[in-house]
């Protein structure tokens, strides 16, 4: 009787973390599918945290692809050195396999970055725009 007992309350408990655990995959889910469709990266953050701790798999890369500066030495506009040659990059650039997953600014510089590839705009007019920032050396 005493083993009836105690192999009911062991299922019992089995049953009630399965029941936990699927709610709090369902629960990361939302907060990433929700993270997702937010415009703003502002909204994003808070979303993106929960879904984290709900353990989703896809929430910390859309993290990382939010915030790409906390997870790059190099930052846009900035100077940096790459293997003794002094560089600057626009923006991040990310792939379109992850185009859904970017904000709205984040999905206009990418556009940019098309749009260049393809032809369609001329890098002069953005290479004017930028001389500004960063003056060229006298030689």
């Amino acid at each position: 009787m005493e083993l009836i007992v105690n192999l009911s309350v062991i299922l019992f408990f089995i049953g009630l973390w399965m029941y936990a655990r699927y709610w709090r995959r369902m629960c990361g889910k939302a907060f990433c599918q929700y993270a997702a469709a937010c415009c703003g990266r502002e909204e994003r953050e808070k979303l993106m945290r929960y879904a984290i701790i709900a353990g989703n798999r896809h929430a910390p890369l859309l993290y990382a692809l939010t915030y790409p500066e906390r997870f790059d030495k190099a930052r846009p506009l900035r100077l940096f050195e790459f293997r003794g040659i002094r560089c600057v990059f626009a923006g991040y650039y990310f792939p379109q396999r992850y185009e859904n997953w970017l904000c709205d600014d984040q999905s206009e510089f990418v556009q940019k970055v098309y749009d260049f590839k393809e032809g369609r705009d001329h890098a002069e007019i953005v290479s004017r725009r930028r001389s500004g920032f960063f003056p060229l050396p006298e030689m």
